[in-house]
């Protein structure tokens, strides 16, 4: 969720580093996103890529208990469905 008067990639930035430390060299905008989930609710929000090229220390915090580089390969078990969505523009 934006903070009031944030940017998207702003409220991006401090999403990522909120739940995973990590400070991004580069981030690009990929798209606007509008999902419909299965209880018919409605989500919208902006897509970003980044590049991390030095790995902070992952905190755990109370959006996220695990850092995982997935390679969309390997089972590493539930996987929210926004971020199933987001996946296919990767």
């Amino acid at each position: 969720m934006t903070e009031p008067g944030e940017t998207l990639r702003e409220c991006a930035l401090r999403e990522m580093l909120e739940e995973t430390n990590q400070i991004p060299e580069r981030m690009r905008f990929k798209g606007l996103m509008k999902f419909t989930l299965k209880s018919g609710k409605v989500e919208y929000g902006g897509l970003f890529s980044a590049d991390i090229e030095v790995e902070r220390p992952f905190i755990k915090n109370d959006e996220a208990n695990k850092m995982i580089f997935w390679d969309g390969m390997k089972d590493i078990g539930y996987i929210d469905e926004i971020d199933m969505e987001l996946l296919k523009y990767y």
